[in-house]
């Protein structure tokens, strides 16, 4: 009797803890979100979709993706039991929702520790906070970071706006070429942009359809000093050109990325990802 007493009680305090705090927030009831974390301050507003917002001016629309992720992992969220933080102890990210009247509909104060988080919502009690099944802690998804909410598409390449394609290789420049199209034919070219008559129309169609598509990053950074020495390929479209460097880490070639720029943004991307676009000319005459 007195194990049953103690269970009931112990499943009296569960159900009462994962009730009594709502982690999630209401999209629709939501116009911005203000992030606060390592000592900064993003700020995302919705219109027609979530954008940063800064000093009032909106930069770029956000990953749809990220954006869901967000909301998702707030609405998970599960309440494992009480935690010993209280009101006056040091949270690491807050996140406050507002709706269109500027009025705070949620704020809340999180903390990572291992794969849960203590959290409390509204300057409520503090507790242990986790989402079953998650082997890792979600704080990256609460990022103050810029370049963390843009669209990780990078670029394009599609039926429809293909007029043309270069690949330039500064490892084995004799291997560099461009495809155009010509009409109803595809012409390429080698790096003296002369016109290779030995490569078939169904090799290039062949070749062109395997690398259509849309390219990711895998992550955007801010401003670094990228050397020409270490550029190794170029892709140019009819609208966009993109370079990639070598990247190192501790002195040492990174074999799985390299790092990306363009006239807008720069980061790292997977060779895995680009792998099918930057091949050889000979590869094409195959």
């Amino acid at each position: 009797m007195k194990h049953l007493i103690i269970g009931l009680c112990f499943f009296s305090v569960a159900l009462g803890c994962n009730n009594y705090e709502d982690f999630s927030i209401n999209e629709e009831k939501c116009k911005t979100i203000e992030i606060i974390s390592d000592n900064q301050t993003l700020e995302l507003e919705k219109d027609t979709a979530w954008f940063v917002k800064k000093n009032d001016t909106k930069l770029f629309y956000c990953d749809k993706h990220k954006i869901e992720t967000l909301f998702n992992v707030l609405r998970d969220f599960q309440i494992q039991g009480l935690s010993s933080y209280d009101e006056k102890s040091t949270f690491k990210k807050e996140i406050i929702a507002k709706n269109s009247s500027g009025k705070t509909i949620k704020h809340l104060k999180l903390n990572p520790t291992g794969n849960s988080m203590i959290g409390s919502c509204n300057n409520g009690k503090c507790f242990i906070l986790y989402i079953p099944g998650l082997n890792q802690n979600p704080e990256s998804n609460f990022s103050s970071d810029i370049n963390y909410w843009k669209e990780l598409s990078l670029l394009e390449i599609n039926l429809e706006n293909f007029s043309t394609l270069k690949i330039e290789n500064f490892i084995d420049t004799l291997q560099s070429f461009s495809i155009t199209k010509k009409g109803d034919f595809l012409e390429i070219y080698d790096y003296k942009n002369q016109k290779q008559s030995d490569i078939s129309q169904e090799n290039i169609k062949q070749f062109l359809g395997s690398v259509f598509g849309v390219y990711k990053a895998k992550e955007y950074l801010s401003k670094i000093e990228l050397p020409e020495n270490q550029k190794i390929y170029t892709i140019s479209t009819y609208n966009q050109k993109i370079s990639f460097y070598k990247k190192y880490n501790n002195g040492q070639p990174d074999f799985n990325q390299m790092y990306f720029s363009d006239s807008q943004d720069l980061g790292t991307v997977t060779y895995f990802a680009f792998e099918k676009l930057l091949v050889d000319l000979d590869y094409l005459r195959k």
